[in-house]
């Protein structure tokens, strides 16, 4: 249990925020805004829906489809307009289906998985590529930003998306505009800013397996031209996973963050935005269960080595193989603990017809993870996993021309830092000597070691960028984006143990047992980088509503290197992404129908992917591919055939594939046949070649003061593979995820009280599986996804 009595347990911060909500005298049409929020069916989507009024019409433009603004190029512009791969969800959208996570939005836009095995470990893909190896000296293909700062680590995007005004997903290279290079995409998160008209809220959310959350925000002057934005979380859940050993659940969270603003416009023509942050959690993670013993290999030869058996020998005779009932075992798991904290200025200078944007952050962010190292409930290895810390600060110039002339453009210089250290500990136990070796092997030998292995990666990189549009009619457009990066990175790794026996008074036999299980030695490596992206992109308007386009591009991700492992190349070569794509935006009926699609051929060279290390105690390590190939198509699509009623649907046909991978390491039930296997052809794994997402809202007023509403979607995957090493084991068929809520709105939007079920069926898929090893044997292991859960939400606006 992370929490024993929740309620009790609530910070001073959110008490402060509550009492500044309630203290808020807004103005009575801040009441009929919330109400247009409460009802938000569509969300600022791509292919969403304006917020509705408590009179059941679209806020702003009749029944009309909203006119969304995005910052995709670095100054607002409409979505049609823009000639890109893009996806925008509104905050309202994310609040009204109680999306409060990353990986919510795998099911808000095409092309987009995000699965967090544990907040280091978060994977974020993209057209199926981007996926995380936890390795600290490397960046992910696919970026994340929060109010245009770029995040270090996915990890760091594991806080609630509370008080959002909206999330864009970029699909394909983005070289030109954005602090890091992304080969696959980004991600943007921008929060709600501070208002001069007041305005607070709080939300209170309880659902089964002890769900229970809290989110608190309020908006208001503080002086002449200067307003505050206050907001708060707190929030925990049980869990879906039993621990046999103790009784608890696992697989919960207990997490807490606040956000202070403050922004400044009183000196006329410059404007400053101060934003802090913090953020801390601790989630007790099992999410790997035990599915099948391993008993044959691919070539029908069997495997001697049975589970069971083995763990029989060790007085474990409760070895369970229920992957539904969501069982584990473990007799020495530790809650993980982040921590992050975050502080960033913008600031905006009016220089005639100039804008001249600055962004100033610092950030720093904690990862301390003790897993059970040997999944059971023996004393063999008592705990492994990372501790890690991480400080990046970074500054971004940028200077805009005036928009609506000829020519229009973007130019500026960014500047990145980022310093860690990271160590990934395995603290042997009082069963640890007997296991690896026998009977008669001295104690000494492991019980009681500590292995430590230590490495503080260090970037800096710097970029300087232009992108232009020129616009050679009222209806044709072209734009031109160049950027130039410079990257150097540094690092040593040192491999340490403590305690012990002194291994001079072991005999050799006993030292062969610990030198088995120990890694010793240091290493250390540097290496700088330059590249050059850009982008080419030809729009044409055929009318007002209808715009087609075709662009192409390169983008760049930086190299890497291995920092927890010596026994391999160090050092992993960057990857270039060249991409082409044309698509349509268009809107149709009055604005009550759009519909954006897009085709797009992108390949990647020199694609980083996860390999396995020589020596099986080091894992995974990250090396070179060869190239990769993704092709598809994204539709998404949006209908308001009545002012009340709002009908969405976007969908993805994928194919990604290896070109050339002739290196790969071979999957558990081929090793005793290759360990080298050609996957040259293959589909990359996490990778479903179909997803879809249907979804309905609807509204009606029930009284003069009330109105009910009725909303719910459809989120279906076509078969992947949902393993690494894309081993047979990870096969996972295609399943399909129902989500539904109804609720009520009352005394003209003061108040939204709403009942939700999510995964109505309860369909049983996997997030991650395929061999793992317990004991020191093979099994299969799977990750679960979320079972059915339900609950309850009320919305009071202040």
């Amino acid at each position: 249990m992370l929490r024993t009595h929740n309620k009790e347990n609530l910070s001073s911060v959110f008490l402060a925020a509550i009492l500044i909500a309630a203290a808020l005298q807004p103005s009575p049409a801040s009441a009929d805004a919330a109400a247009d929020v409460a009802v938000d069916a569509g969300g600022a989507s791509a292919a969403g829906a304006a917020p509705a009024s408590p009179g059941g019409g679209a806020a702003g433009d009749d029944a009309s489809l909203e006119r969304i603004v995005v910052s995709a190029r670095k100054r607002e512009e409409k979505l049609q307009d823009v000639p890109l791969s893009i996806s925008s969800i509104s905050g309202a959208a994310l609040q009204r289906d109680g999306d409060y996570t990353i990986q919510d939005l795998s099911d808000k836009a095409p092309n987009i998985y995000i699965a967090p095995s544990n907040p280091r470990q978060t994977s974020i893909q993209i057209r199926g590529l981007g996926k995380n190896s936890a390795n600290d000296g490397l960046e992910t293909s696919v970026g994340v930003y929060v109010d245009g700062v770029y995040l270090a680590q996915p990890g760091e995007a594991t806080f609630d998306l509370n008080d959002l005004d909206h999330v864009e997903v970029l699909r394909g290279p983005q070289g030109t505009l954005f602090g890091k290079n992304n080969t696959a995409g980004a991600v943007s998160f921008y929060t709600r800013k501070p208002s001069l008209t007041p305005s607070s809220e709080v939300e209170v959310i309880g659902g089964n397996d002890g769900t229970y959350e809290l989110h608190a925000s309020a908006t208001g002057p503080v002086a002449e031209q200067t307003a505050f934005r206050l907001t708060a979380y707190d929030k925990y859940r049980d869990g879906f996973f039993h621990n046999l050993y103790d009784g608890n659940t696992y697989g919960g969270f207990d997490r807490k963050g606040v956000r202070a603003q403050i922004l400044n416009e009183s000196l006329g023509d410059f404007t400053v935005r101060l934003i802090a942050e913090h953020y801390d959690s601790k989630e007790l993670f099992a999410n790997s269960v035990l599915f099948e013993p391993f008993t044959q290999y691919a070539n029908g030869q069997s495997y001697t080595k049975s589970l069971p058996v083995k763990a029989a020998g060790l007085g474990y005779t409760n070895v369970i193989f229920a992957p539904w009932s969501r069982l584990v075992n473990l007799n020495s798991a530790r809650p993980v603990k982040t921590t992050q904290d975050a502080y960033s200025a913008q600031a905006s200078w009016k220089l005639g017809q100039f804008t001249l944007d600055s962004i100033s952050s610092f950030r720093r962010y904690t990862f301390d993870a003790k897993n059970d190292g040997d999944a059971s409930p023996l004393d063999i290895v008592d705990w492994s996993g990372t501790v890690s810390s991480n400080r990046h600060w970074s500054e971004e110039l940028r200077l805009s021309s005036p928009a609506g002339e000829r020519l229009d453009y973007v130019a500026g210089l960014y500047y990145y830092h980022l310093g860690m250290i990271t160590n990934s500990p395995t603290q042997f136990g009082s069963l640890a000597s007997s296991f690896y070796g026998n009977a008669s092997t001295a104690p000494g030998a492991l019980d009681g070691v500590l292995q430590n292995t230590i490495g503080n990666p260090q970037t800096n990189s710097y970029a300087a960028f232009f992108q232009a549009n020129y616009h050679i009619t009222d209806s044709w457009t072209a734009t031109g984006g160049l950027r130039e990066t410079r990257e150097s990175k540094s690092a040593t790794i040192d491999n340490t143990i403590v305690g012990g026996a002194d291994p001079a008074s072991l005999s050799a036999a006993d030292l062969a047992v610990r030198n088995s299980q120990i890694v010793l030695g240091s290493a250390s490596t540097s290496f700088a980088a330059s590249a050059l992206s850009w982008l080419g992109s030809l729009s044409h308007r055929i009318n007002d509503d209808v715009n087609t386009y075709l662009t192409t591009s390169k983008g760049f991700k930086s190299g890497g290197i291995n920092v927890e492992v010596t026994d391999v190349p160090l050092v992993v070569a960057p990857e270039t992404a060249y991409d082409i794509e044309t698509g349509i935006k268009s809107q149709w009926w009055d604005r009550r129908l759009q519909i954006n699609g897009n085709l797009y051929w992108s390949k990647i060279e020199n694609y980083q992917g996860n390999f396995q290390s020589p020596n099986p105690i080091l894992g995974q390590y990250i090396a070179n591919v060869g190239n990769v190939r993704v092709r598809g198509l994204e539709l998404e699509t949006a209908l308001r055939p009545l002012d009340a009623l709002r009908l969405s649907a976007s969908g993805a046909f994928n194919d990604a594939k290896y070109l050339n991978f002739t290196n790969a390491t071979c999957p558990t039930e081929l090793s005793n046949v290759s360990k080298i296997c050609d996957y040259s052809g293959r589909t990359l794994p996490f990778a479903p070649r179909f997803t879809a997402n249907l979804g309905a809202d609807y509204n009606q007023r029930l009284a003069a003061d009330l109105i009910g509403y009725f909303g719910g979607s459809l989120i279906a995957h076509s078969s992947a593979n949902v393993n690494s090493g894309l081993s047979a084991y990870g096969n996972q068929s295609a399943y399909t995820l129902t989500n539904l809520r109804v609720g009520v709105i009352g005394h003209g939007g003061a108040y939204d009280l709403s009942f939700w079920v999510k995964n109505l069926f309860d369909a049983q898929y996997l997030t991650a599986a395929g061999p793992s090893s317990v004991l020191g044997v093979k099994v299969i292991t799977g990750a679960p996804g979320d079972p059915r859960t339900l609950g309850a939400t009320l919305r009071v606006y202040f």
